[in-house]
């Protein structure tokens, strides 16, 4: 048996702003309210109907949220975000 890395290619959305938190938590399945920074939680990004749209791990940083996304997802859901 061998176990060998393999590099997965990400992409990180910024999420800051007095509001980041509330609006975070109305779309992911996770709540992240109170998570101090160093936190990682991983949730799935709903539709306004509630079905999953994308998976994230969100990773709670002093200013803020990053969300860590598969490549070639972060500029699309930045903008849905926004």
């Amino acid at each position: 048996m061998s176990f060998k890395p393999t590099a997965l290619a990400r992409d990180l959305i910024n999420a800051e702003g007095p509001d980041a938190e509330q609006l975070l938590n109305s779309v992911l399945s996770a709540n992240i309210t109170g998570k101090q920074p160093g936190e990682i939680v991983f949730a799935c990004l709903l539709t306004p109907q509630g079905k999953v749209a994308d998976v994230v791990f969100l990773h709670r940083i002093t200013n803020g949220f990053l969300l860590d996304v598969f490549q070639g997802r972060g500029a699309p859901l930045a903008n849905q975000l926004n």
